[in-house]
């Protein structure tokens, strides 16, 4: 019994793991989307010769 409750801690500390992951990278890819965002912007006031 003890060996069940060690593996069902350990599982549930890897699903955290993988989910802190997943929202990491989440607001890594939109601070990316608004850079690019605001590049954008950027280049469509630019003067054009």
């Amino acid at each position: 019994m003890r060996n069940l409750v060690i593996a069902m801690i350990v599982a549930w500390l890897i699903h955290l793991a993988y989910l802190l992951s997943l929202a990491r990278r989440q607001q890594r890819l939109h601070q990316e989307a608004e850079e690019l965002r605001r590049l954008l912007e950027r280049l469509e006031q630019a003067p054009r010769p």
